[in-house]
């Protein structure tokens, strides 16, 4: 009798061991599926967090554009609110009245033209330290010719 109930045992273990070889396969396939499904999670989270960064790269453009624009606008509007305040105090027959209009709507012009250059991306302050520049330049050269014909002139 222990042939037979060794033989019964033995096939016994090949049908468990078959049927855990099948529950590992079916563990396995449903881990990958399971794997796959996160994977396309995380694929579209990352694509959500991408966009998320665009819109947010915009709104950080628009807010300095804006910022450009208000800093504009209130450059133009103390300038004519300094303009308003000098022509109140000025009496309005005199010749210093018209003096201080003329300067009141050069400044508003100077005033508006700084904006424009700062919406623009421009510094005025570079400019005019250029113009300067350029000016002390020709000084010297005039100065320089001027030295030059002095000594002509004392020579003869």
């Amino acid at each position: 009798m222990a042939g037979p109930c060794c033989g019964r045992d033995a096939k016994k273990g090949r049908t468990n061991g078959t049927f855990h070889t099948r529950e590992q396969k079916l563990s396995a396939q449903q881990r990958a599926e399971q794997y796959d499904a996160e994977h396309e999670k995380q694929v579209e989270a990352v694509n959500r967090l991408q966009e998320a960064v665009r819109e947010l790269e915009d709104k950080i453009r628009q807010a300095v554009r804006k910022k450009t624009l208000l800093m504009a606008r209130m450059t133009r509007a103390s300038t004519t609110q300094n303009i308003n305040a000098a022509m109140e105090r000025c009496d309005s027959q005199s010749a210093f009245a018209q003096f201080s209009r003329l300067e009141g709507r050069v400044e508003r012009e100077e005033a508006l033209s700084e904006a424009w250059n700062r919406m623009d991306g421009r510094d005025p302050e570079a400019e005019e330290l250029a113009r300067k520049f350029e000016q002390s330049e020709r000084e010297q050269r005039v100065e320089a010719g001027f030295q030059k014909l002095k000594a002509n002139l004392g020579a003869e």
